[in-house]
């Protein structure tokens, strides 16, 4: 398995969280050849869900999704399926690892923050939406949203802009929210701060996104590759 792996922001309104989460799974199994023959039973030991989800829910809502191609072929008499990724240059995030061994989040909450991270504007963590346009590009409910985003609050996932004075949004979005995530994207909060201003060197590691509050002005320009 990979350490880490890139998975394309589509799959965010693509796929139900739980789903988003087994498919970022997949991904980190990939070769680089972009294909992976992972079996449902490995699927199942990587992510922690019940074999009967991968092979009776996950396998055909992901075919259904078009994210990958699908082919059959068989190995010492078996049938088995062959995964076949886009090899994608844009349009990206970069997911570790660590998200398969982080025991502290539930899969829904770990496919919850892939999918913020996912929508956020491009290589700035700001995800420069309304919590109503959020939701309805993530596809779930007003009351799973919130549920979602109290939770990782009080797991410390999840916190303030205002709290943290070396974010550069400190006074103007107090009241937006960071991702405080170790094992999302490809620098960390320090590396992205420092590209600021001066920071302490006790900053914790984190991303963040504006959560509400928003001006119609995007703080940061979205066309860029990736995050």
């Amino acid at each position: 398995m990979k350490n880490y792996t890139v998975i394309p922001i589509e799959a965010a309104e693509k796929l139900h969280l739980n789903d988003l989460y087994v498919f970022t799974a997949l991904c980190l199994t990939a070769h680089d050849d972009n294909t992976t023959d992972v079996t449902y039973e490995q699927l199942a030991d990587f992510t922690g869900k019940s074999l009967g989800y991968i092979k009776d829910h996950f396998a055909k809502r992901l075919k259904n999704s078009g994210l990958c191609t699908i082919e059959e072929f068989v190995r010492n008499g078996n049938r088995r399926k062959r995964y076949i990724l886009p090899h994608i240059t844009e349009q990206f995030r970069i997911i570790h690892r660590e998200v398969l061994e982080d025991n502290r989040l539930s899969s829904e909450e770990k496919g919850f923050m892939i999918a913020l991270y996912c929508i956020g504007f491009n290589n700035s963590f700001n995800m420069g939406l309304s919590a109503t346009e959020a939701i309805k590009r993530l596809g779930i409910s007003r009351t799973a949203y919130y549920k979602h985003l109290k939770s990782l609050q009080v797991k410390g996932y999840i916190g303030f802009a205002g709290d943290y004075p070396q974010n550069p949004q400190f006074e103007n979005y107090p009241d937006s929210l960071m991702l405080t995530c170790d094992w999302l994207g490809h620098q960390n909060y320090k590396e992205w701060l420092h590209r600021q201003e001066p920071f302490e060197h006790d900053t914790p590691k984190m991303l963040f996104i504006l959560y509400r509050n928003c001006s119609n002005k995007p703080l940061y320009n979205y066309k860029t590759k990736c995050a």
